[in-house]
């Protein structure tokens, strides 16, 4: 049995339709294109971009997300933020690039954000704003 990407869509329709626009469905597939990238002016060499797999897991203090970057090097790896979102840009090989951008939801504190790779998984701690109760008195 082959799978094509039309399965995958229409597979992730059905669980939109099932579930809503719910945090525990995502899409985590990889998705490819070819670019041009130019080397010294006539030296055209064709390169892959692809969109990393990503999973997470929201616990109680934090969101924990993984993606996975086969062959990047911790050097290779550029990862930026600008306002709530989140770009990444990592080289694997010498052919390959993956890249994503993610919004990070209000309720994470993107300052906070701790970043290791290991065995090409690329894991982003976000820490939950803790948010302040204020008790009333009733007069």
């Amino acid at each position: 049995m082959v799978i094509t990407p039309m399965d995958i869509d229409e597979l992730f329709k059905t669980l939109m339709y099932l579930f809503g626009d719910s945090k525990y469905i995502s899409r985590n597939i990889y998705t490819t294109s070819r670019c041009n990238h130019f080397k010294d002016g006539d030296n055209e060499e064709k390169m892959k971009v692809k969109t990393p797999i990503m999973d997470s897991e929201d616990t109680k203090d934090q969101i924990i997300l993984y993606l996975e970057v086969p062959g990047a090097n911790k050097d290779d790896i550029d990862l930026q933020t600008e306002g709530r979102k989140l770009f990444l840009e990592a080289k694997a090989y010498k052919d390959l690039t993956y890249k994503k951008e993610l919004r990070i939801p209000d309720q994470y504190n993107i300052e906070s954000a701790k970043v290791s790779l290991l065995n090409g998984i690329l894991t982003i701690k976000l820490d939950k704003i803790k948010e302040k109760k204020n008790q009333l008195t009733i007069e």
